[in-house]
């Protein structure tokens, strides 16, 4: 198993969870979703030779690899915290909703990026 095969397990998970029955399927997704970018951040780092980053916050991992001159895709770098707050909220918090829409957005730019960034 390779770090992009825990990504593609990820964004599995999102595609059939986010057109489930109900909330609590979306927030699933959701969670997948935000790991699926969390890994691909990390994946990018460590192609780079670096140390990855201790952190589930989307918004630092997009500052680190801008500063590394790396190409990080609008959407994710302008959705970085409301991404980086379905890692906790969409397990935790019974209230939490988020849109179906900003889900499957935020997958497919996650896919095109890692298709990009790998080949």
């Amino acid at each position: 198993m390779t770090y992009v095969d825990l990504i593609k397990a990820d964004l599995k998970c999102v595609r059939l969870f986010v057109n489930g029955a109900g909330t609590a399927d979306l927030n699933i997704a959701a969670f997948h979703c935000q790991q699926a970018v969390e890994k691909t951040c990390d994946y990018i780092v460590q192609g780079l030779g670096l140390s990855g980053l201790r952190t589930h916050k989307i918004e630092e991992w997009v500052g680190f690899l801008r500063e590394h001159k790396m190409i990080v895709p609008a959407v994710i770098g302008e959705r970085a915290e409301d991404i980086s707050s379905w890692e906790s909220q969409s397990r935790y918090n019974i209230n939490f909703v988020v849109a179906k829409r900003d889900i499957k957005v935020i997958a497919k730019a996650t896919r095109k990026w890692l298709v990009e960034y790998d080949g």
